[in-house]
């Protein structure tokens, strides 16, 4: 309970000249009694049982009357202080411009100039931590994470703006797309022929992949390709499936081995890991693992969510504008900030959508991105799975991991081919030991010095397109 005795006379001269106070008592504190005793008060006042004071009905008429003199709009200031409060206005406005435009300057152009300018550090390894912190941890408050390392939030905002600035990492919002009514993730991955009839076959090739607005994350080399997409059902995804290898065939730019890919229903498939890069990090950077979470090879079956309209444009506008404010995202979109603010928490306590943060791989010194696929064998028990799974987690800097009933794909990157050829000598001899493979596990290597992102996590297209917005 909270009791209220006093009053405020909102007005400009009322706070500068006046003496107004306002008491405030609560029944969880201290002064429980004061806050007891004024309910009491005011029940009598209310009740018409204050010895010294009346209590009348106010007659429906005058009500009315007021109601028919009540202005359109409501001011927000006195009108004999308009003159006053305009000027102030004005220069609240030029300031929220100015913050904005020095929060901004450090992604402009050359914008990192003006970071250094503020940070005037050099790497160190408490630098190299917050840079993992940043791109390990879910969205979180900046002050949470300096407590966590152990610096002061100016430093770990300062390093965060340069690394950011420098291209060390990028910031994506991912709409979660098995909640939203999409049943299939594909993972296609084809090699290309040194003589495809050149560069501009090939870039033509890479062209029409990425078309495709169903695919959200995809990437090339000129030897390597691989790319990842999700659809509503198997028809969509077997109809793009089919074009596309007609395409790559009569252009002739695959190898031997042709164009495949796999299929993962969400619903009967385990996303161990969605693009979360601690694990590169850690190793890169040669610091202790944490205790790994609590591993289940069970399937769960995704909790669908409807979205309002209103709701699927600002979850469009967030994913779209990740490093913007809530403010300009709301402006853009025509809502309140508040609306932003609170939809784009719901949005992440539902697990309806994520923020990822994703390193550079070529400038963190790795020079291999390998992707790796393999039948597991289905009679094996599941604890002995999972121990191959925690081998598997333990061992391989691992960003990528999907597990279903029988197929297991992942991504991994290493610094080079020696250590990616120790890695996979190691997961081969720990997987046959065990016997939990059926058949040679198949393996792709891309150089990341040439690999090209065609698109990198981007859903917003299929989403307009499925939403009509």
């Amino acid at each position: 309970k909270v009791a209220f005795t006093g009053s405020i006379n909102e007005s400009e001269s009322a706070w500068k000249k006046n003496i107004e106070r306002l008491h405030v008592y609560c029944s969880w504190r201290d002064d429980a009694p004061h806050a007891e005793a004024e309910g009491e008060d005011f029940e009598r006042l209310w009740e018409g049982k204050h010895p010294r004071a009346w209590t009348l009905a106010f007659p429906e008429a005058l009500q009315q009357r007021i109601l028919e003199l009540r202005a359109d709009e409501v001011s927000e200031y006195d009108p004999l202080e308009r003159a006053a409060v305009e000027q102030r206005l004005i220069a609240e406005e030029r300031e929220k411009w100015l913050i904005q435009f020095i929060r901004d300057a450090p992604l402009l152009e050359n914008g990192h100039l003006l970071v250094e300018e503020f940070a005037a550090i050099k790497p160190m390894p408490h630098q190299r931590e917050v840079y993992r912190r940043v791109c390990e941890d879910y969205p979180r408050l900046w002050h949470m994470l300096a407590d966590e390392v152990g610096l002061k939030l100016s430093t770990v905002t300062a390093i965060r703006r340069r690394l950011q600035s420098g291209g060390y990492f990028t910031t994506v919002r991912v709409p979660m797309m098995q909640h939203l009514g999409f049943e299939l993730m594909t993972v296609g991955f084809t090699g290309f022929r040194r003589s495809a009839g050149g560069k501009d076959t090939l870039r033509e090739a890479l062209d029409k992949l990425s078309m495709y607005d169903n695919i959200f994350l995809a990437f090339a080399s000129t030897e390597q390709g691989i790319f990842f997409s999700t659809s509503e059902n198997y028809s969509s995804v077997r109809r793009d499936m089919d074009e596309l290898e007609h395409f790559f065939a009569e252009h002739r730019v695959l190898d031997d081995a042709g164009w495949s890919h796999a299929l993962f229903p969400y619903q009967l498939t385990n996303l161990v890991n969605f693009f979360d890069y601690s694990a590169v990090l850690r190793k890169r950077f040669g610091l202790p693992a944490p205790k790994m979470r609590k591993l289940e090879l069970g399937f769960k079956e995704p909790e669908q969510v409807q979205l309002s309209r209103k709701e699927k444009r600002v979850l469009l506008g967030l994913c779209e504008n990740p490093d913007q404010p809530d403010n300009a995202i709301a402006k853009d979109i025509g809502v309140s900030r508040q609306t932003v603010s609170i939809m784009k928490k719901r949005f992440q306590n539902m697990g309806v959508m994520r923020t990822l943060r994703i390193p550079d791989l070529d400038k963190l010194g790795h020079e291999i991105v390998v992707m790796s696929r393999c039948q597991l064998n289905p009679s094996v028990p599941q604890a002995t799975r999972l121990q191959g799974l925690k081998y598997l987690l333990r061992r391989t800097p691992t960003f990528f991991l999907a597990v279903a009933a029988n197929e297991l794909l992942g991504l991994c990157t290493h610094r080079d081919f020696e250590e990616y050829n120790k890695s996979w000598n190691d997961f081969m001899s720990f997987f046959e030991e065990h016997e939990l493979t059926m058949g040679v596990p198949h393996s792709r290597l891309l150089s990341t010095a040439d690999m090209t992102c065609l698109r990198s996590h981007d859903y917003c297209p299929l989403l307009r397109r499925i939403w009509d917005l």
